[in-house]
């Protein structure tokens, strides 16, 4: 007598109809944030390097804001950590993206403030 797996067959053969957690709007939105400051930094990181600091005043404007809104991002993220709604590896992501984003920002503005 053989069993053939159901549509709703969990692995010990019993049935499942328990659903994956749905990754939230706000999370999407804070890895969609990091992911376009990332892009934003190496984009400001090719401008200064290639035309000689042409476009500084630009640039450190751009990066300001990111470093906000990566700032917002942050403590958004941390402060949905508790919440059981989504699944634990999209808190993760979410606020281990947005810290490097802004530790980049943060990094950077803090070399351009102290050089001068």
């Amino acid at each position: 007598m053989s069993r053939r797996g159901g549509l709703f067959r969990g692995r010990r053969g019993g049935f499942s109809f328990t659903q994956k957690k749905p990754v939230s709007m706000t999370s999407k939105m804070i890895l969609a944030s990091s992911v376009g400051s990332w892009i934003l930094l190496l984009v400001a990181l090719y401008y200064v390097v290639y035309t000689d600091g042409a476009y500084n005043n630009l640039w450190g404007g751009v990066g300001f804001i990111c470093l906000y809104v990566e700032f917002v991002a942050l403590v958004t993220s941390i402060s949905r950590v508790r919440r059981d709604v989504e699944p634990l590896s999209a808190r993760i992501l979410s606020i281990a993206m947005s810290f490097f984003s802004f530790a980049a920002w943060g990094g950077i503005y803090l070399i351009g403030t102290i050089r001068g």
